[in-house]
């Protein structure tokens, strides 16, 4: 203790129970590493491991029946009176206790400040809420219908990005805007995952909840962007995304596709149009891609795409065109086509 309403926090090395396995050993704690003198508590922490086959739908269903529940039991003992005292842990894991003074920290525990702190209401069980899993599919849509079928090339290598749609969003002071928090992993790193050769992601478990998807090109471009809610042991397929080619420039003479064109959006009086009457902001000039060269925006060569937000912000209009012009002009010959 370090004066009223102060606490000392310090780690006992090798206080927890290497044999525990939750079955056959309870004991989290190796009673012989603890003791507790007068005003001080130990705080108890652990993570609970869950295995789930998304592919057995009988085991999910009869665990959807059912309520689970975690809960930790410490016995302590007075050495001068005898008496024990056991103490359920408590229900304020939403609590950041470590910025507590210790009198904060006993009305969070023991709310009628009896020291008792196991009656009714102050000691509920931790519910154990299961996840969700997700997948989804990338690709190009070959034949124009829209979906990814087997015959549309996978989008490999591609990066998608997981944000919590479902969590407080957290505005930008300086740039005024907001952004979602990612997805986090167990390492506390953002959750990014890679499509493999069939432009296929999967997620194995994730919290159930809202959230927004972001597609990025391998050169980190963010292409396109989704959104959908896991539920609790349940698979969440989130819609496939299918990178559309809206056009292509081309020499008209040999037919071969153009690179190196830098393309904008603009209304029909030539005035470009702000990044937010694009859904994919990058796409305002972007330059075509070559075989050498590949679009960030993973399009073919000679590639380009548009998709207006009409009504986003006053200067969207529904009318448009198309400036581009040749970033290589030596190279641009003298007949092209943009269609």
């Amino acid at each position: 203790m370090l004066g009223a309403g102060r606490r000392s926090k310090t780690v006992v090395e090798g206080a927890g129970n290497p044999n525990f396995d939750g079955i056959t050993d309870l004991e989290l704690v190796d009673s012989s590493k603890v003791n507790l003198k007068l005003g001080e508590s130990i705080r108890i922490s652990y993570s609970l491991e869950i295995k789930i086959d998304y592919a057995n739908q009988s085991a999910l269903e009869e665990l959807q029946r059912q309520t689970f529940e975690t809960q930790i039991v410490a016995n302590g003992t007075d050495p001068d009176s005898g008496r024990t005292i056991s103490d359920l842990s408590q229900d304020v894991s939403n609590v950041a206790l470590d910025d507590l003074g210790f009198e904060e920290v006993a009305a969070q525990i023991d709310v009628d400040g009896d020291f008792d702190p196991n009656e009714p209401g102050e000691n509920v069980p931790t519910p154990v809420l299961f996840p969700t899993a997700i997948q989804g599919n990338l690709c190009l849509d070959g034949d124009g219908d829209g979906a990814c079928s087997e015959s549309d090339p996978p989008l490999v290598g591609w990066f998608v990005n997981v944000l919590s749609a479902s969590s407080a969003v957290a505005i930008d002071q300086q740039q005024g805007a907001s952004r979602q928090k990612p997805l986090l992993g167990a390492n506390g790193e953002p959750v990014v995952v890679a499509t493999d050769e069939n432009g296929y992601y999967s997620i194995p478990a994730a919290p159930a909840g809202s959230y927004r998807f972001e597609f990025a090109s391998p050169q980190g471009v963010v292409v396109g962007k989704t959104s959908g809610t896991g539920n609790s042991l349940s698979v969440l397929t989130v819609p496939a995304f299918v990178l559309e080619p809206r056009g292509l420039i081309y020499d008209s003479l040999s037919g071969e596709p153009l690179g190196g064109v830098m393309l904008f959006l603009s209304d029909a009086d030539g005035q470009i149009l702000p990044e937010e009457c694009l859904s994919v902001g990058a796409q305002q000039g972007q330059v075509t891609g070559s075989n050498e060269n590949p679009s960030v925006l993973g399009l073919m060569p000679g590639g380009y795409e548009f998709t207006l937000v009409s009504g986003a912000a006053p200067a969207c209009p529904r009318r448009t065109r198309v400036i581009g012009w040749s970033l290589t002009a030596n190279r641009c010959p003298r007949t092209t086509n943009l269609r």
